[in-house]
């Protein structure tokens, strides 16, 4: 956990530099952060399945025996951890996805409200060119 927490963490403190700490992040910054974040969670997850099923349980399996004992060949307590975690892990994925969604919206509505800007200063250039140019000829 503390892994995938510092990873995303330490990304984004060396590339904003020191300044970082005392301004908010952008809308761009806090995305590039969490997908980065929900990468390493994602890899996770993938690498505990992937134990899980080589010692042949994967996330449904039953952990006892047909008598209601605990199986013999896995070690139980290493397996319920572990689908813990992959319980976890799913549920902050889901919420880093939701927060990934808004973001996503937000960074477009703000290109779009820039290129706004920026198409209005551009046509009022070329409706000056524009007026110059036809009075010219």
């Amino acid at each position: 956990m503390a892994a995938a927490g510092s990873g995303a963490g330490g990304g984004g403190g060396g590339a904003a530099g020191a300044g970082e700490a005392e301004e908010p992040l952008t809308a761009r910054e806090e995305l590039m952060a969490l997908m980065e974040k929900k990468d390493a969670m994602e890899e996770e997850i993938g690498a505990l399945v992937a134990h899980l099923e080589s010692v042949g349980v994967g996330l449904k399996e039953s952990l006892v025996d047909a008598e209601g004992y605990p199986r013999a060949d896995v070690d139980v307590h290493d397996v319920r951890i572990k689908r813990h975690r992959v319980a976890v892990l799913q549920t902050d994925h889901v919420a880093a996805m939701k927060r990934i969604e808004e973001l996503l919206a937000q960074v477009h509505a703000e290109a779009r409200e820039r290129a706004t800007k920026g198409g209005e200063i551009g046509a009022s250039a070329a409706a000056a060119r524009g007026g110059g140019g036809g009075g010219g000829g």
